[in-house]
């Protein structure tokens, strides 16, 4: 009569040896995928272009900016700052038909 074979699905964990190693490759595939997500932000770079979108309306042929947005065009702080690192400020109007009320939603 033949001897039944032992289940050795579960079995090969059931050694303490195999499965520290099985952690220590788990640990080590962890550390490896959090070190290369943060050096894929290094990788590109700083961006050339930032666009920013803001409610606006037109006044007298030009697009005018209230709120937030108005004052940072006006005081011009934040293009300066970004233009000394190289990037490039947009500002991208949005009609205020399409920026409130339920055409947003």
């Amino acid at each position: 009569m033949a001897s039944p074979t032992p289940d050795t699905s579960t079995s090969f964990l059931r050694s303490s040896k195999t499965l520290w190693i099985v952690v220590a490759v788990a640990a080590t595939l962890a550390a490896l995928f959090v070190w290369r997500s943060a050096r894929s932000g290094e990788a590109g770079g700083a961006p050339k272009v930032i666009n920013i979108a803001s409610i606006a309306a037109p006044y007298q042929g030009k697009q005018v900016y209230n709120g937030l947005t108005g004052v940072i065009i006006q005081q011009g702080w934040l293009k300066d700052e970004l233009t000394k690192r190289g990037i490039q400020l947009n500002f991208v109007p949005v009609p205020t038909a399409v920026g409130t009320g339920t055409k947003f939603n």
